[in-house]
């Protein structure tokens, strides 16, 4: 039976080729259009019933637009808001044409690049103005280049000296890497990102900072001194094709680690933990203390609470009672590094390549627990897209807030002694931040603190406000509501993940071959998905705004 359908549509005009917005209604095989919800001008009127529906013919950079092909060859070009809205037409419409439908199943789904190339083209083109409007980079990360949204996952290692964080890469490569060096002594002296190449190679950290093809190009700020200290290594193994690891310089006690670095440690694991997609931390169960350095480096990835896991590591070297021990020890210490109430899951497990677990009462508790771990790591590769799409609108968030507080300190800059109001606003900041979240209705929990504006405090150039607007502040809630929603219309239409590629890491040393050896299929990509999206600007916003992405 024919199924009746109206809403609005974008239409390609058939002699001038332009893209106009219409009210589209389907009615006995019978289509109109015009140019009001109610009592407009009937632009046309198309007999559908001998035609037959292309989903698959996308116009151009006209995401999510199709065409009813109508006799003579004569094609009918529509667009939807998003990717549900045009299934639901294409199903509507396939009820009313005889011809049926062209490639439905393969149109309608899509992989991660190119939801990664969707998440990269409203970045660019509507969050990232709204970045530099705000200044959002002087007091918070800097903006995300495009191959930060195509780059796999990324794991960050963490953990003191000869606890295995080297080992577990190559437990998981199951062969070693460019620049691997294992030993009971402090070893790795660099940060190493291990990533998929088709050869054995390692990069010298200033050449990997300047590769647009590499997601470290934002390490240059951290100095020469820092890139000499930092190596990729790309590696022939299947598995990074699913997953990058960062191994990090083991964290050694006291405070004569801290004077004798030449870069600021605990702000590159910030920078690595902003982008990383797990940290888990690596405990040996014969040296749990904490330093300060690595109290620091777990202050700064306790920002990011769901990507973290503990791993006490080593686990099959001691009996039962005295693992229950160090298992009460380790939680004790956490307790008074962690602010969080809720306890962190903690991992077992004995991560080495070349030698079987040793035979232990415990054992088959740590192979269920290594195994849980892996789930995790294959988790990344399978859910990557709502990962990402849920960190963008974090940052989308933390945008907002941001010029909520830079419209509101623009407010009562006075015209005069404007660095003696910046420094009364940053000492009394608690009371500031109560009205700015009165003022734009903020959950106060949500605010940053002060000390992100310190530079308050330590002579910020006022001049910069200039670019600050107190308009358009709900341009925020739009990109949320009417672009990054159509990306989650793409994720729920995606093809089925691959198998799981950590499955068999926990093999018999019998096995042959590399356990974690996948192939991926070709896929088919979509034109940019912001294409459709109106620009948010100060100039066009008043055009879009009306609750319409059209």
């Amino acid at each position: 039976m024919a199924e009746f359908i109206e809403g609005w549509l974008l239409k390609r005009g058939a002699m001038r080729h332009t893209w106009k917005k219409r009210w589209v209604r389907v009615d006995n095989s019978v289509l109109t259009y015009s140019t009001q919800q109610n009592g407009g001008k009937l632009m046309g009127t198309v007999d559908i019933s001998e035609g037959n529906v292309s989903a698959d013919d996308i116009h151009e950079k006209r995401p999510f637009s199709f065409s009813i092909v109508l006799p003579g060859n004569k094609r009918f070009w529509i667009q939807a808001s998003g990717l549900l809205e045009k299934k639901r037409w294409i199903d509507a419409l396939l009820t009313h044409v005889a011809g049926g439908g062209e490639n439905m199943e393969e149109s309608l789904q899509f992989d991660d690049s190119d939801i990664a190339l969707a998440m990269s083209g409203i970045y660019m083109k509507h969050i990232l103005p709204l970045e530099q409007r705000y200044i959002f980079d002087r007091f918070y990360s800097e903006p995300f280049k495009e191959i930060d949204f195509t780059a796999p996952p990324m794991v960050l290692l963490l953990g003191q000296y000869s606890v295995g964080k080297t080992t577990f890469i190559q437990y998981i490569l199951g062969k070693d890497f460019p620049g691997i060096h294992i030993g009971p002594e402090p070893t790795t002296d660099r940060f190493i990102a291990v990533m998929h190449g088709d050869e054995d190679k390692a990069i010298p950290g200033s050449a990997a900072s300047i590769d647009q093809s590499l997601p470290y190009t934002g390490l240059q700020s951290f100095g020469g001194s820092f890139l000499d200290h930092f190596q990729v290594s790309k590696c022939n193994a299947e598995i990074l094709k699913k997953v990058n690891f960062i191994d990090t310089p083991g964290i050694l006690s006291g405070e004569k680690q801290r004077i004798n670095r030449q870069y600021d440690y605990p702000q590159t694991i910030s920078w690595f933990a902003e982008r990383a997609s797990m940290i888990i931390l690596f405990f040996d169960p014969h040296k749990l203390d904490i330093s300060d350095e690595f109290s620091s480096c777990i202050q700064e990835v306790t920002k990011y609470p769901h990507k973290m896991r503990i791993v006490i590591n080593k686990s099959d070297e001691l009996d039962s009672q005295h693992l229950l021990r160090v298992y009460g020890a380790l939680m004790y210490s956490l307790g008074k590094v962690l602010t969080s109430p809720e306890v962190s899951r903690v991992y077992l497990g004995s991560f080495q390549n070349f030698r079987p677990l040793n035979e232990c009462v415990h054992l088959p508790i740590l192979l269920a627990e290594q195994q849980d771990l892996l789930d995790d790591l294959f988790l990344l590769h399978t859910e990557w897209s709502t990962s990402r799409v849920n960190e963008l609108v974090q940052r989308l968030r933390r945008i907002k807030i941001h010029a909520c507080i830079m419209c509101k300190v623009k407010d009562q800059l006075p015209m005069f002694s404007k660095h003696k109001k910046l420094k009364s606003i940053y000492k009394k900041w608690d009371t500031f931040i109560e009205e700015v979240s009165r003022e734009y209705k903020l959950p106060i929990n949500d605010l940053p603190d002060r000390e992100v504006y310190k530079s308050f405090n330590d002579g910020f150039n006022p001049d910069l406000f200039s670019k600050v607007s107190s308009t358009r502040i709900e341009a925020f809630d739009y990109i949320i509501e009417h672009g990054l929603s159509r990306i989650m219309d793409m994720v729920a239409l995606k093809r089925d993940p691959d198998h799981n590629p950590f499955n068999d890491a926990i093999a018999d040393d019998e096995n042959e071959g590399n356990p974690f050896s996948d192939s991926s299929g070709e896929s088919n990509s979509i034109n940019d998905e912001a294409q459709s999206f109106p620009n948010v600007t100060e100039d066009s916003f008043e055009e879009h705004y009306d609750g319409n992405p059209f």
